[in-house]
């Protein structure tokens, strides 16, 4: 089965976090590439961005630049490695999707389902996605 995963996996896979170990023994145990949505990239990208942004007003938050464009370029090596596999994805039909979970489960019960539109059924054919704290536990 080929799995996808989400943002705080990535996260914990290229910076030092919580869970980074539990993120870097999976990545060890599987034998097939990393596979990754653009809308995935997207949001892992605009994550990197944050802590710069973060770091920027309280140094004691994030990280500074240096740290982000080192963590970019470690993702877009494994890209071109084939370490880490960008998959196509209908976004229309993405963004569709995801504005039918916002509309069915935020207002009535204030759950964030906005980070499942990176790997949702339609662009993933069934497989999988996974989180760094899922790993975790």
């Amino acid at each position: 089965m080929i799995a996808y995963p989400d943002t705080s996996f990535l996260c914990s896979l290229y910076r030092e976090q919580v869970f980074s170990e539990q993120a870097r023994q999976h990545r060890d145990r599987m034998r097939e590439a990393l596979y990754a949505t653009v809308l995935l990239e997207f949001e892992f990208m605009q994550a990197i961005e944050l802590q710069v942004f973060l770091h920027l007003n309280d140094r004691t938050k994030g990280y500074g630049r240096r740290v982000a464009d080192a963590v970019i370029a470690k993702w877009n090596e494994q890209i071109a490695e084939g370490k880490v596999k960008l998959v196509p994805c209908d976004t229309d039909e993405v963004i569709r999707y995801a504005l039918k979970l916002s509309r069915s489960h935020t207002a009535g019960g204030g759950i964030d389902r906005s980070t499942c539109c990176t790997s949702p059924p339609r662009c993933t054919s069934g497989r999988r996605s996974f989180s760094a704290s899922t790993i975790a536990r």
